[in-house]
């Protein structure tokens, strides 16, 4: 049977948006979780979608740059939804880690990393 489309060219109506959202968009996929980035001058903000897992079997930890979220659910309790995984995020070494603050509600992990604020200072220097 033939079909004819009344527009055979409408599947590329939307190709430049394809782009700008793949451009435009703060959402990375690192392995096997996908999540939502945001900066600005004070905070990094991180938000991952992690359905099935228990707060409990998280190990959120920082160390050289990179923040480590690692899930170990007991054997009995894994599951199609609630795997083991190991992710590192490079997030740099200009933050203050004694303060990062992490909350997991309804599935979804919600970390919050201040930056350490730099002091521009000018010096003058003399002239001979």
């Amino acid at each position: 049977m033939l079909t004819i489309r009344k527009k055979p060219l409408s599947y590329f109506d939307n190709f430049d948006s394809i782009f700008d959202n793949l451009l435009n968009n703060n959402l990375k996929s690192k392995g096997a979780i996908n999540y939502y980035y945001k900066e600005n001058e004070k905070f990094l903000s991180i938000e991952m979608a992690i359905p099935g897992i228990n707060k409990k079997d998280i190990k959120l930890t920082y160390s050289n740059g990179y923040l480590n979220i690692k899930n170990s659910p007991k054997e009995k309790e894994s599951s199609i939804w609630n795997q083991s995984f190991n992710e590192n995020i490079k997030i740099g070494k200009n933050i203050d880690s004694k303060k990062i603050n992490a909350k997991f509600q309804n599935g979804i992990m919600f970390i919050e990393i201040p930056k350490k604020i730099q002091k521009i200072t000018e010096t003058v220097i003399d002239i001979k």
